[in-house]
């Protein structure tokens, strides 16, 4: 089984696009700099005696060391078609890694190490990282560079990376997860790398920490109920904010008023389902609302779905109503067409202001009822 394509096969997979490195970063990618520093950090003991015996056993070689450094970039991106450049004595080698069927470092091992002794070419795209054992590498417009290096019977990992991109704490995090996996990847080759785990102490308490949200809190509460008492509470505060303009609680409060009593008054029952067709915005917030209030249940549908997608969703839900947004009205119309559950399409964007928005309208809704279906 083949773990590595030509890179003339990856081109034509994504359409002459090369892989791109998607790795989490600090900064947006779009105010990149690129201005470079370098970080080195030593490998300990245990892991360089373990480099040295594996190095005696014929086992350390350039591949699998990069094939860790490919199952790194797998873990922290989540791609699984990867380009490295892996520098050699004639210069760098352009290796592609397919790792959609690989489970194993070994299996990475030879999918670079195939590569390696026949690189593809012509490569006409950048890499955007580099891997080197023992050759030294600057950085031009990578966004980080990898090196292991021997040095006084030690190992060394050197990072040379974009200081508009990363932090040097979380190059600092990152080399401790690629030795994580290198350890692994000697302890075992035939180990899974998806089964390794990167988490540090530091990574554990944080995770931990944000994941501590058990609290107590009012078991008789509904979401739109929730917005009445801040509306109540902080009538002034923002609620909503969006590239048009912002709504206090208040004011969301009120649209959603607004919004619930024409549904009421146009004869929505309780129970029943009510399709949203419109992208995410303002809008949206104060529709599913307002369907709320109203005693309904939302359904959001994405306008950029297919068409055969949407109008299964509206007729198998059995919506009464669709509320869109004037530019989805003819989409709207064609979703509908045929469907006899639908009893009006509603464009939200006039917001009502014939219902009034003072009052919160009660539809006798708790906590237990249905409020929305995907």
């Amino acid at each position: 089984m083949s773990f590595n394509r030509t890179a003339a096969e990856l081109n034509l997979a994504r359409g002459s696009q090369q892989p791109v490195l998607l790795l989490p970063t600090d900064y947006p990618r779009h105010r990149r700099t690129y201005a470079y520093d370098t970080s080195e950090y030593a490998l300990s003991e245990s892991l360089t005696r373990r480099l040295g015996e594996s190095k005696k056993e014929g086992n350390r070689d350039i591949a699998l060391l990069a094939a860790v450094y490919f199952a790194w970039i797998c873990r922290l991106s989540g791609e699984r078609e990867m380009a490295a450049g892996i520098a050699a004595a004639a210069g760098d080698v352009p290796v592609f890694v397919d790792a959609a069927a690989a489970r194993t470092f070994a299996d990475l091992r030879d999918a670079v190490h195939r590569s390696l002794i026949s690189p593809e070419l012509p490569f006409d795209g950048v890499c955007e990282t580099r891997f080197s054992v023992g050759f030294p590498l600057r950085a031009e417009r990578e966004q980080l560079n990898w090196q292991l290096r021997e040095r006084e019977g030690g190992w060394t990992v050197i990072v040379e990376y974009d200081t508009s991109l990363f932090r040097n704490a979380t190059i600092g995090r990152y080399v401790r997860y690629y030795v994580a996996l290198l350890e692994a990847a000697l302890a075992d080759p035939s180990a899974s790398f998806a089964g390794v785990d990167l988490l540090t102490e530091e990574d554990t308490a944080v995770y931990a920490a944000l994941n501590a949200t058990e609290a107590a809190y009012d078991r008789t509460a509904t979401i739109h109920g929730m917005i009445e008492r801040a509306a109540a509470l902080y009538p002034d505060k923002t609620a909503v904010s969006s590239a048009e303009g912002k709504w206090t609680y208040r004011q969301l409060n009120e649209l959603a008023n607004r919004t619930a009593r024409m549904l009421i008054d146009r004869g929505l029952r309780k129970g029943e389902f009510v399709t949203i067709l419109m992208e995410r915005s303002a809008e949206l917030i104060v529709s599913l609302l307002g369907i709320l209030k109203a005693g309904g249940v939302y359904v959001p549908v994405d306008p950029e779905h297919p068409d055969e997608r949407n109008r299964y969703i509206v007729e198998d839900t059995g919506s009464a109503f669709v509320l869109t947004k004037g530019k989805y009205a003819a989409a709207a119309e064609r979703l509908c067409a045929g469907i006899g559950s639908v009893k009006a399409i509603v464009d939200v964007e006039a917001g009502f202001p014939a219902y009034d928005g003072a009052d919160n309208p009660d539809a006798k809704v708790g906590p237990d009822d249905l409020a929305y279906v995907i």
